[in-house]
């Protein structure tokens, strides 16, 4: 019996170390998150900027889902395109108006959270991406064949736009790197 606490001790690390939220479950909720996390909710107006990217996200897995129908997925990428292109003038028209805007995702601040920042040129940047990304998809859905669709471009192609938009919006180099990716 002695030995038992030895073999367990190494996967109680390991467990804590690869699962930390399972680690901080067995705190009973007592967990101070004072200086980790913020205390007030994230408003509405803040999620703004997170639609450039988040758009197209979800137009790339109603492609992927409408994978059977080719006719469909050049609508959906269409529409998704159009969207994040007003979300994008909507998020540059703000940053103009209020100063860069910032939002910690899940409330967590770093090094713990993700964070999403975006100023005027990273706004300027992610304005430019979905007004080319949509030019773009207008000549793909003339000249992209049938095969090209099948095996899902405008899923990729609405992948690409939201990892570049991302990549404009991110507030660390770590999510840089993820965005990239």
């Amino acid at each position: 019996m002695a030995t038992f606490p030895c073999r367990t001790l190494p996967m109680v690390l390991t467990a804590a170390v690869l699962f930390p939220a399972t680690a901080l479950a067995a705190d009973n909720g007592k967990l101070d998150t004072t200086g980790a996390m913020l205390q007030s909710a994230t408003g509405a107006a803040d999620w703004l900027i997170t639609l450039p990217f988040l758009i197209p996200l979800i137009g790339a897995a109603l492609a992927l889902a409408l994978r059977g129908r080719l006719a469909f997925q050049s609508w959906v990428a269409l529409l998704s395109m159009g969207l994040a292109t007003i979300a994008a003038g909507a998020v540059f028209a703000k940053v103009l108006a209020d100063g860069p805007q910032v939002m910690a995702v899940g409330n967590w601040l770093p090094p713990f959270g993700i964070l999403i920042a975006v100023d005027a040129l990273g706004a300027l940047f992610v304005l430019i991406t979905t007004l080319v990304g949509l030019v773009g998809l207008g000549y793909a859905r003339a000249d992209t064949s049938e095969g090209s669709v099948q095996y899902g471009f405008f899923t990729f192609y609405q992948l690409m736009i939201a990892g570049v938009c991302g990549a404009f919006s991110t507030g660390d180099i770590f999510n840089l790197y993820v965005w990239f990716e």
